[in-house]
């Protein structure tokens, strides 16, 4: 069964998993209606078919916000070429001290947690007591 969820439960969520952690200004963006949730198991494959861990950093012209972005797109594009899928990834960036000025991914996935991608590396974590002063989120 493919669990969907409306923008606006993306945003409950985000709030209620980042009590404490989000700026009072911060800036919540998504473009959709609705969102599909994965496996985290599905999204692990998409995540280890990308190449973006496979770049290397550097400064100023290939950092954290590059390497997230790839990563968001190459999820964009496993969602255009599904025949299935009604909605795109909930899958997006933030930015924030996480622990130090970063840029990384999210996830919502189909037990409704939010879990955050490092995409140099394809770590997936939950969101930890380091993470805070969160100020941007994209879907």
């Amino acid at each position: 069964m493919s669990i969907y969820i409306s923008k606006q439960e993306v945003e409950n969520i985000i709030k209620q998993q980042l009590t404490g952690k989000l700026r009072k200004d911060y800036k919540f963006y998504g473009s959709d209606k609705n969102y599909f949730c994965p496996t985290v198991e599905y999204a692990k494959e998409v995540i280890e078919l990308s190449s973006v861990d496979r770049y290397n950093w550097i400064k100023e012209r290939f950092d954290c916000d590059d390497f997230a972005l790839l990563l968001k797109a190459d999820f964009a594009k496993c969602a255009y070429a599904s025949n299935s899928l009604t909605a795109s990834f909930c899958f997006g960036m933030i930015w924030g001290l996480l622990p130090e000025s970063h840029v990384i991914n999210w996830m919502i996935n189909d037990d409704k947690k939010l879990r955050f991608i490092e995409p140099q590396t394809d770590e997936i974590y939950f969101p930890g007591s380091n993470h805070h002063n969160i100020w941007l989120i994209i879907v």
